[in-house]
C-alpha cells in the first residue's frame, strides 16, 4: 500500500514531471540526473499545481533531496 498521485508540470514537461516525483520520493541520484538534463527545478505542478521540486521534496519529508535542493 502506498500513495498514488497524478503529478502534472502546469506546460506539460517530462523531465520537470520526473524531477517533482523523484523529489517527491527522495531519489537524488534521480533529482541530481534530471537536474544536469536541463530540467527545470522552478517548474509548477505537484498535487495541487502550484509545487515544485523543493516544495514536493518538502512535502515527502525528503531532507537530503531538499539540503541539495537548497544548495544547488
Amino acid at each position: 500500500a502506498g500513495t498514488v498521485f497524478l503529478v502534472r508540470t502546469l506546460k506539460h514537461n517530462a523531465k520537470a514531471e520526473n524531477l517533482l516525483i523523484a523529489s517527491y520520493w527522495g531519489n537524488l541520484a534521480r533529482v541530481q540526473e534530471l537536474v544536469a538534463q536541463g530540467a527545470d527545478v522552478n517548474a509548477l505542478g505537484g498535487l495541487n499545481g502550484g509545487e515544485n521540486a523543493l516544495h514536493m521534496a518538502i512535502r515527502g519529508g525528503r531532507n537530503e533531496v531538499v539540503m541539495w535542493l537548497l544548495d544547488n
